[in-house]
């Protein structure tokens, strides 16, 4: 996140464009440990892909893997946390999973994708609107 505020404001200043971070409001419904440290091939990528193109998701290697627990505040902390470091997806996981990729189903991919399709357009659309003014 760090490194796009930073484009961002970059894009702004150099070229004179519109630019800013999109922050999509929904509620995904994933749980609190999924919603924090669930960010590459876990319940939610995992639904996507069951749901866009089911023939290459293999459920019977799904498997659960976090870079931390919420209740273990020593551990490693991914960017976006309290005490932010660099990283890259190997520092943080044995499987490349980190998230609950058991805990998907095409259903939640399908309405994921709706939902988070419009709540795009809608964040779009605010973003539009502000810039008008």
């Amino acid at each position: 996140l760090a490194v796009l505020g930073y484009t961002l404001r970059e894009m702004q200043a150099n070229y004179g464009l519109q630019a800013e971070l999109l922050r999509p409001q929904w509620n995904s419904g994933l749980s609190a440990q999924e919603e924090t440290f669930g960010f590459h091939a876990g319940e939610l990528e995992t639904s996507w892909m069951l749901a866009v193109a089911p023939g290459l998701v293999d459920l019977t290697a799904a498997t659960c893997e976090w870079p931390a627990q919420l209740d273990q505040p020593g551990r490693l902390r991914p960017e976006a946390s309290p005490a932010r470091v660099a990283w890259i997806t190997q520092d943080l996981s044995l499987s490349g999973v980190m998230g609950d990729a058991a805990a998907a189903t095409p259903e939640k991919g399908e309405r994921w994708l709706k939902e988070g399709a419009e709540s795009v357009a809608a964040a779009i659309a605010t973003f539009h609107r502000r810039k008008k003014t």
